[in-house]
């Protein structure tokens, strides 16, 4: 899965966010503090610089 993907598949898990459906993302407070997220989100990052 390129980091796109990725990333998209991220939002989809912590957000309402649905592709292709212009919506704002929200993201309550507890799912901005969650460190899977973060951690999941430094990962596909640092690994886009090898795609």
């Amino acid at each position: 899965m390129d980091p796109i993907e990725q990333l998209r598949a991220l939002l989809a898990e912590f957000t309402d966010y649905e592709p292709g459906v212009p919506k704002c993302l929200t993201i309550t407070d507890h799912q901005f503090l969650d460190l899977e997220f973060w951690g999941r989100l430094i990962h596909i990052i640092e690994n886009a610089e090898d795609y």
